[in-house]
């Protein structure tokens, strides 16, 4: 028998279990159906956290192997789901990535966890340096694949995931952005715009939801401002914070107060 510290809370669906920390944020998602470790909003104009999934959701949640979580919601999770008439187990990695998921095969077992020393402990082995991955992440370090610099341990990568059947298990599809392209929606410059705003406005609203304080990391650039502008409405409490070097190329911070300048008169 091997002990893993710290309080746990369990649950089980035929041949899954799973164990979460106390504080994590997990979600049931149908008695036939699984559980997901994260968070998942609806899509709407104006998303909003889910604590609960209603039966047709959760109908159609099983009915589809989770494949419904991708297109029906949004979120940062990781899913753990079964397929309908089998004994198989899906993990789903949503495509932001925020929650990560790696797995090691023990055996006929398969663990996985958002940490790796978690996978170590409850497995019983010691971790080993897989040394060729190791060189060839150093050289492409932008060329991401499922493989980890240490022996065993694989990643389920975003909008990835993995279907385990009969004690094999196989990786597959779970997002696709040319599932969300239309070719036939055509769009004015202005409607372009509305929605665009109305999504990246909603998204960051719905995050931000999730918190009583946030602290933004702003260069000054394009996608921290953005982020920064839309909390300006939020009714929390943002910080703002940036990072300078000796170096005239790492010091952003005349950017960044100009921004700080602008969301003052954005804040209500």
């Amino acid at each position: 028998m091997r002990w893993v510290a710290g309080p746990f809370k369990a649950d089980s669906r035929g041949d899954l279990t799973l164990f979460t920390a106390m504080e994590a944020s997990t979600l049931d998602l149908g008695p036939s159906s699984g559980m997901l470790v994260g968070a998942l909003f609806s899509r709407e104009t104006r998303p909003r956290r889910l604590s609960t999934i209603d039966e047709p959701a959760g109908r159609r949640i099983a009915e589809s192997g989770g494949a419904s979580l991708a297109t029906d919601f949004w979120g940062g999770y990781v899913a753990f789901t079964m397929e309908k008439g089998s004994r198989a187990v899906r993990i789903l990695r949503d495509p932001s990535g925020t929650v990560p998921c790696y797995y090691l095969k023990v055996g006929s077992a398969l663990i996985a966890s958002s940490s790796v020393a978690l996978l170590f402990a409850v497995a019983g082995v010691a971790p080993e340096i897989q040394w060729p991955h190791a060189r060839r992440y150093l050289a492409t370090a932008s060329l991401r694949t499922s493989e980890t610099a240490l022996a065993g341990v694989k990643e389920v990568l975003p909008g990835f995931g993995l279907s385990i059947r009969n004690g094999s298990e196989a990786v597959i599809t779970f997002w696709s952005p040319w599932d969300f392209v239309d070719p036939e929606l055509h769009l004015s410059d202005q409607e372009r715009q509305t929605r665009l705003y109305e999504l990246v406005q909603g998204c960051i609203a719905a995050w931000a939801s999730c918190f009583d304080r946030i602290l933004v990391g702003v260069s000054g650039g394009l996608d921290s401002s953005i982020v920064a502008a839309c909390l300006a409405q939020w009714s929390g409490r943002t910080q703002l914070m940036t990072m300078a070097t000796h170096s005239a190329s790492g010091d952003e911070r005349a950017y960044a107060r100009i921004l700080v300048k602008r969301r003052a008169k954005l804040t209500p």
